[in-house]
């Protein structure tokens, strides 16, 4: 069922993740060829004006215009008749008219590349006559127009029909397909990408199924052991509490174990740099001193265990951090050390500054982790006898969060927390700090 639930999730989020991508390149696309589109056309338009323009200053300076071809007689009724929303092509036949202002005559200017229809030539007239502006365009018509007054109060109007400019729906009826393959191309790079983007997400939920399932495992002995020692005490209800003192203690000692387990698994639940205030405040610590302190603290425990504690700590070394948490680590990789060193051999812990930063190391000798356990000893709940029972060496209790927490509170200090061993060299855990 979780696998299910984590599948279905991943691929809605998928989902939306391509959907969204792939609307916001539609979307640009559509606004970018639009744009195309009516930039191209809205040139066209400009160069028409350009060109009657320049037809009615030939007019007026005599000069014939270089695009009309050496004009045509009007009566020559093969001649481009225009007005009538017929097809012309680029470079355009061109109507010139001349117009009196007072009785509104009209005459085809001789020169002039095309003549309006009769239909549309009355219409095109009286619109311009009566429109005051110098350019335009006559929908009725589909005539574009220019005019132009002469000094003798006459007026020059210059006709080109509208098919002139192209039609801009043509254009964007040609960049659809453009369009469509980019869009498949986006579709696979978001559909690529998704599965990259997407991955830290499985990842994570993986390591949250596994940390849950992992701590169910850890909590059930624990409990299995309360409700036994629970169930053999109810069976004598007449005991005193002196009598039943066994299961008592077995019922708190598990249930400290649980409670360890529990603020355990709270630490490492906590996000990093914590914005609500919430985190500890950070004050100037001595590690030097902190360090001397947590080898005086082990070491008496190191000599029950026939180990000898040797330190190399430089003096005056400080760093911004959690006094608590730093504490925490360095009395975490002390008590492994000597956990786990042979009797008779040293544990040797030295801090000392190197480039901008300070590095503690912790060192001990005997077996050596094995090459398939060392990258997972930073692991939460990972154990390198693979063992669930947390009765660990010497009675000791385990639950496999100890280096996790001790990496974590590292990286919280911007530094970091590394492990080589070899039967050669040994074991050394290096906790390395900026300063």
């Amino acid at each position: 069922m979780a696998l299910t639930t984590e599948s279905t999730m991943l691929k809605k989020l998928r989902a939306k993740f391509i959907g969204l991508i792939c609307g916001v390149a539609a979307l640009i696309l559509s606004a970018s060829f639009a744009y195309i589109a009516w930039s191209a056309q809205d040139q066209e338009v400009k160069s028409v004006y350009i060109e009657l323009g320049n037809a009615t200053e030939s007019v007026f300076d005599k000069k014939p215009h270089d695009s009309w071809g050496g004009g045509f007689d009007p009566l020559d009724m093969t001649a481009p008749r225009i007005g009538d929303h017929m097809q012309h092509s680029w470079p355009f036949p061109i109507a010139l008219y001349t117009v009196d202002r007072f009785t509104q005559a009209c005459l085809l200017i001789e020169g002039s590349t095309a003549s309006v229809t009769d239909e549309a030539l009355y219409a095109a007239l009286t619109y311009v006559m009566e429109n005051k502006s110098a350019e335009g365009f006559m929908e009725e018509t589909g005539l574009y127009f220019v005019r132009s007054e002469h000094r003798d109060g006459s007026y020059v109007v210059a006709f080109a029909d509208q098919s002139v400019v192209s039609d801009s729906s043509r254009l964007v009826k040609s960049l659809v397909p453009v369009a469509l393959v980019i869009l498949l191309l986006v579709f696979v790079l978001a559909w690529w990408f998704s599965r990259w983007a997407l991955r830290p997400v499985e990842h994570a939920w993986e390591q949250q199924q596994q940390f849950i399932a992992d701590a169910s495992h850890e909590m059930k002995t624990p409990l299995t052991v309360i409700l036994a020692n629970a169930a053999i005490a109810l069976k004598k209800p007449q005991a005193t509490v002196a009598e039943q003192s066994q299961w008592i203690e077995g019922i708190q000692e598990e249930a400290q174990n649980m409670e360890q387990l529990v603020l355990d698994m709270l630490v490492l639940a906590q996000p990093q740099n914590a914005e609500d205030g919430s985190s500890p405040a950070r004050t100037t610590v001595d590690l030097s001193s902190l360090v001397e302190r947590a080898i005086l603290q082990f070491e008496a425990v190191a000599f029950e265990r026939g180990v000898l504690m040797e330190d190399a700590v430089e003096p005056d070394i400080s760093l911004e951090g959690d006094q608590t948490a730093l504490q925490r680590l360095v009395g975490t990789l002390v008590d492994n050390a000597s956990k786990y060193a042979p009797a008779q051999t040293t544990v040797t812990v030295s801090l000392a500054k190197e480039d901008s930063g300070a590095v503690l190391s912790v060192h001990n000798e005997g077996d050596p982790i094995s090459p398939e356990d060392l990258p997972h000893v930073f692991d939460r709940f990972y154990r390198a006898d693979k063992s669930r029972d947390r009765s660990g060496k010497e009675g000791s209790r385990s639950f496999g969060l100890g280096l996790a927490i001790a990496r974590k509170i590292a990286e919280e200090h911007g530094g970091t927390l590394s492990v080589t061993s070899t039967k050669e060299a040994g074991t050394t855990f290096s906790a390395r700090f900026p300063l």
